[in-house]
């Protein structure tokens, strides 16, 4: 009877003992038992090439081991496979077709020695040993490099497998220096791996440097710590400055002799001294003069406050013709009595910044502008200038390059102008055609008896090489991964890049990488520390260009979404308050973000599929909170984006302001600034009256910084907004409410009523003007009622007037009762037409026929026969019963005494019609 086997529920013949798939002991076969099934013979004998006979799996593995080329070999072959096969273990012959399909046979034939069924005091695992935990390498100056190495054993057998990796900045693995601190290895016997230490990386600082080597393999884990002192170099020389041991004592000591220090400044020092000791200089770009050096210092780190600047130009629009050169002048200034220095730089080469010339509290830099080239087209750049506090401005420039039509004319319209010298130019040509016609003549009659003219032989011309057509790849990107691809210029943008952040070699190769998985990490690694790249104002430019440009032409499907994910992260969430220390560059990545993601949308080249997932990519959960409409035209997909962030961004003065109020109103006005005519009206006054409550409530000296925002606010409040400065108002003492007043009575005349004596009663006057009486729900039945029955009531003394005014009150009521049967949902409507009662004036009647109408020619005698009939007709009208078709009258909404209020609005349609008995 055939048995199956309990673990893997295959059926084996009668007489088996062991599984012949998995080589387990069988139920019933007297074998369930532990046994040593290493040391059981084989039915057949291996024999090694030298004659070794293995008879089971402890012989076996033993001569693997130490024929390991061989058995290499027999592995790529299928000879395992074979072998197992025949034996019955199809277990071990699955484990060895898996092993080599491995792209490393030593790594493959280590995985199948690991699953033989060896007694366990044989094949020993591997198991890793290192030659010392820890490393001191005494005194390193910054700038020199050093090296040491790490030797890795291997105590067991088969192959120790693993990846050593480090968390030091200054520490890089293997060869060459520079790369990533990771570096993978194996070996079946000892390894040595050579540890750089990176002078350029080094930092100098009172404290040892103390950094970490893991080596994480198959054989075990163990972590090497690396320890080196780094002294700091004083600030030599006999100086002002000398003996200085940190940027803070030598603020210190310029500030004591600031005149002495500035040249000290000027001539470098202090720079190459910040160099000695492998810190970063904080002034990025032109350095100040005089003493304006020494503030430009105490601004970048932080210890002066930089003046407020201003720059004369906020856009550029120049045209052109092709090769002409344009100079414009952009002047960066401050009202404080401060000096400013500032530098800048272009996106685009055909516009070059100057030399800067500074002018006491102003800076004036020139713009040169070449015009390129290229007739007909508009061209866009931006430049960017960056002054005291890191403060900057990007300011477009769009060019429109004269066409050659236009060439033409000009050129036309000069040779009218300029007849007479043409004609004297036209002569002298024809008296030149006449000279060179006689000339060649001679040379004719002389070559006709002379030597044959020498033509040149076509192998010997020097071939023009052919033009390179737009968007072909240029010689150096023949093994780039987007040389195919029309209009990818992403070898210049990576070559930029990698000039601006030489830190990040091992991104920016990972980018041109042609395999797939490792861009996929270098946009990882990218994603996670862009938000630093992007502090580096040099490397914003070309990181947006090398992020829109592989959002457009990456391969990848996978590989989108880190480089989306990296945009997006920058953008705040909702109502995240700004940090002063940032001073507002928050802002300033939410937009590069957003116009980076809409650069890679715009682009020609870019796929439906993969704009509508960049598209979706923004419009998710984590970033607006709604679905953008992907199927809208761009411009307006970008228009609705911008509009978004604008609002998101504005929310978050809220919090902002509750812990600075002064770094509120900064955002305030570069969110105006950013976003002019971007920001919806109801969010602008929502949000401006928090921000007043709040701080009024702190402080109430700060009212003269709130008033012209309270006031822009109360022109387009709403309801909820006036309740919230009300009970600022409630709340304000006896110097601010005055103050308030002042403001508030200009909307609500309320305030300035002389009767009002105290603050109370002004507090309860607007309260009433805000929320009016509403009739209780369980008396509107009864008002309708009433109105009904008012207007069917027939007296004899009702005018004709009376009669419309009464209809009219009909209609409104049919109206009323419609919104009534709304319940809930008409509460709300009831009220607003509650205080609209419609209600007809009679209208002026000339003065001669008030004196004697019924001398008019134009107004019939009015009897009482011929209005009696009328009277009766709408009378039985009244009386009869009918259905009545009401509909409610669509209304508009105007401003009384701060409140909305309802009015008839005729040119809007009926919103439902409703049937009432």
């Amino acid at each position: 009877m055939a048995i199956q086997c309990i673990a893997c529920s295959k059926v084996n013949p009668a007489d088996a003992v062991y599984c012949y798939y998995d080589g387990r002991a069988l139920a019933g076969s007297g074998n369930e038992g532990p046994m040593r099934v290493g040391a059981m013979p084989f039915p057949m004998p291996f024999c090694f090439s030298d004659g070794e006979n293995c008879k089971n799996f402890n012989q076996l593995a033993l001569a693997c081991d130490a024929r390991w080329d061989e058995s290499r070999r027999l592995l790529a072959d299928g000879i395992w496979q074979t072998f197992f096969t025949a034996m019955g273990r199809l277990d071990l012959a699955t484990a060895a077709q898996q092993a080599a399909r491995q792209p490393d046979l030593d790594v493959g034939l280590s995985q199948l020695l690991e699953v033989f069924p060896t007694d366990p005091d044989v094949l020993r695992p591997p198991k890793l040993a290192l030659s010392a935990t820890q490393q001191d390498l005494g005194t390193l100056a910054p700038g020199t490099d050093r090296s040491f190495p790490l030797q890795i054993a291997n105590q067991g057998l088969l192959v120790l497998r693993g990846m050593v990796s480090s968390d030091c900045a200054w520490l890089s693995i293997g060869q060459p220096a520079g790369q990533p601190a990771m570096r993978v290895f194996q070996t079946r016997a000892n390894h040595t791996l050579t540890v750089k230490v990176l002078g350029h990386k080094l930092r100098a600082g009172r404290k040892p440097l103390e950094g970490t080597i893991v080596v994480d393999t198959n054989g075990g884990n163990t972590t090497v710590v690396v320890r080196a002192q780094v002294p700091v170099r004083p600030f030599p020389g006999n100086n002002v400055l000398a003996g200085a041991r940190s940027p803070h004592e030598l603020a210190v000591k310029a500030k004591a002799h600031p005149a002495e220090a500035a040249g000290l400044f000027e001539q470098g020092a202090v720079r190459a001294w910040y160099a000695s000791n492998g810190w970063t200089y904080p002034i990025q770009g032109t350095e100040g003069t005089g003493k304006g050096a020494v503030q430009q210092f105490f601004e970048a780190l932080g210890l002066t406050k930089a003046p407020r600047l201003e720059i004369s130009t906020q856009q550029i629009v120049c045209k052109g013709k092709p090769g002409q050169r344009l100079t414009k002048h952009i002047t960066i200034s401050t009202q404080e009595h401060r000096p400013v220095y500032a530098n800048a730089w272009a996106s685009q080469d055909w516009i070059k910044p100057g030399v800067a010339k500074p002018q006491g509290n102003k800076i004036t830099i020139p713009l040169h502008i070449e015009v390129p080239q290229r007739p007909g087209e508009h061209l866009q750049g931006a430049v960017t200038f960056q002054g005291n506090g890191n403060q900057q401005f990007v300011v477009p420039v769009t060019m429109a390059v004269a066409a050659a039509a236009e060439r033409e004319e000009e050129a036309a319209e000069t040779t009218s102008g300029g007849l007479r010298i043409g004609w004297l130019v036209a002569a002298i040509a024809a008296m030149i055609v006449i000279t060179a016609g006689v000339v060649g003549f001679i040379i004719r009659s002389h070559d006709e008896h002379g030597d044959p003219p020498i033509v040149p032989n076509p192998q010997h011309v020097q071939q023009k090489p052919p033009t390179q057509p737009p968007g072909e790849r240029p010689s150096g990107e023949s093994g780039a991964w987007w040389h195919k691809m029309q209009g990818a210029g992403l070898t210049a943008s990576l070559a930029a890049l990698g000039e601006v952040i030489p830190q990040e070699k091992g991104i920016v190769d990972g980018i041109g990488n042609s395999s797939d998985i490792e861009r996929y990490k270098a946009y990882d690694a990218l994603r996670d520390k862009l938000p630093g790249l992007l502090r580096q104002l040099k490397a914003r430019e070309p990181l947006a260009r090398v992020i829109a440009d592989c959002c457009v032409f990456e391969p990848a499907e996978r590989n989108v979404s880190p480089l989306a994910q990296a945009l997006t992260s920058q953008i705040p969430l909702d109502r995240q308050e700004f940090r002063p220390e940032e001073n507002g560059d928050e802002l300033k990545r939410a937009v590069w973000s957003l116009r980076t993601l809409f650069t890679a949308i715009q682009n020609k080249a870019i796929s439906d599929d993969r704009a509508r997932l960049l598209a979706n990519q923004l419009g998710s959960a984590m970033v607006f909170g709604i679905s953008l409409n992907t199927a809208a035209p761009l411009e307006e997909l970008k228009k609705e984006s911008e509009q978004l962030l604008a609002s998101r961004c504005y929310r978050g003065m809220v919090s902002t302001a509750s812990k600075s109020l002064e770094h509120a109103l900064f955002m305030r006005g570069e969110l105006l600034r950013e976003f002019a005519g971007q920001l919806p009206p109801a969010v602008r006054s929502k949000i401006d009256v928090e921000l007043v409550a709040i701080g009024l409530a702190k402080n109430g000296a700060a009212f003269p910084k709130l008033e012209p925002i309270l006031r822009e606010s109360l022109e387009s409040v709403d309801i909820a907004a006036a309740f919230k400065i009300l009970d600022v108002y409630q709340r304000a003492g006896k110097d601010l409410a005055p103050q308030l007043e002042s403001v508030l009575s200009t909307k609500w005349k309320v305030l300035a009523n002389p009767k009002l004596l105290t603050h109370a009663d002004k507090v309860a006057a607007l309260r009433r003007a805000l929320v009016p009486p509403k009739i209780p729900p369980e008396q509107r039945l009864a008002y309708v009622q009433k109105m009904t029955t008012s207007a069917l009531k027939l007296t004899k003394s009702k005018k004709d007037i009376d009669y419309l005014q009464d209809t009219l009150k009909l209609a409104h009521a049919s109206t009323m009762a419609a919104a009534l049967l709304n319940k809930d949902a008409g509460a709300e409507r009831f009220e607003d037409l509650v205080e609209v009662v419609p209600k007809l004036e009679p209208p002026a009647e000339p003065e001669k026929l008030r004196k004697n109408p019924r001398t008019s020619p134009t107004c019939p005698t009015r009897s009482t026969r011929s209005s009696a009939p009328r009277r009766a007709r709408l009378s039985a009208f009244s009386r009869k019963s009918t259905t009545i078709r009401c509909a409610p009258v669509p209304l508009s909404t105007r401003s009384v005494a701060g409140r909305a209020t309802p009015t008839a609005s005729p040119s809007r349609p009926v919103r439902s019609t409703r049937s009432i008995s």
